[in-house]
């Protein structure tokens, strides 16, 4: 049995019980990536993008 299901960016194939989903997480390497699996569980922890910042003095004009 095989079932392919794409939401969006998304794809998740099913396979004989088993699962597995991809999506776009940005411009990140690999080894910037931890992944664990324990107790039927998967965390995943990816770099966290730096936002910008703005002036704490920014000043808008209002007609």
């Amino acid at each position: 049995m095989h079932r392919s299901i794409i939401k969006g960016d998304s794809k998740i194939l099913l396979d004989a019980g088993v699962c597995t989903r991809s999506f776009y997480v940005g411009d990140v390497t690999p080894e910037d990536v931890k992944a664990k699996y324990k107790s039927g569980v998967l965390t995943i922890v990816l770099p966290k993008k730096e936002q910008k910042k703005l002036n704490s003095t920014s000043k808008i004009a209002i007609e």
